[in-house]
């Protein structure tokens, strides 16, 4: 079984990741989208973000750092654009970023073991994950995974070397 311990670990690597990834784009190229790549890296951190904001509520009883239009503009389903003028500044999305990784581990310091095996009660989440330990699994390693691979592959497609 997972432990609280091992999600921290994930979130502190794919922490790291992030960093390295996004370290030395410059700030003007964050909401780029070469060659038909969709998610830019102003997206994917804003999108984290959000997303992980879902766990943090299920964490500590429905609290949330992200305001309405935050989650509007980097929910799942949100489209991203090149216009850099509907995004916040690169140090804020990466302060955004940092913020909830932080307030996660917090929260999962304070867990108790029981919160994997309890059953998802989010009425749009049950089909695809039926107890709080498969979505904290999917949201904290698998889901962060799979965009810092969209990141790196920005990174490429942008003419940036792979970090």
């Amino acid at each position: 079984m997972i432990s609280t311990k091992q999600l921290i670990e994930e979130l502190q690597l794919n922490e790291r990741l992030a960093m390295g990834l996004i370290d030395t784009i410059p700030a003007e190229r964050f909401t780029e989208q070469p060659m038909g790549i969709r998610n830019h890296p102003a997206w994917i951190l804003g999108h984290l973000r959000v997303s992980e904001n879902t766990v943090y509520g299920l964490l500590t009883g429905g609290k949330s750092v992200c305001s309405e239009e935050e989650i509007a503009k980097f929910k799942v389903g949100s489209e991203p654009i090149a216009d850099a003028s509907m995004y916040p500044e690169k140090t804020e999305l990466v302060e955004g970023y940092l913020e909830m990784h932080r307030l996660l581990i917090g929260a999962l310091e304070d867990a108790l073991p029981e919160v994997f095996t309890k059953k998802m009660d989010v009425e749009r989440l049950i089909s695809r994950f039926p107890t709080y330990g498969m979505f904290l699994v999917h949201v904290l390693a698998g889901h962060e995974g799979y965009h810092l691979g969209q990141l790196s592959t920005w990174r490429r497609v942008a003419g940036l070397a792979s970090e």
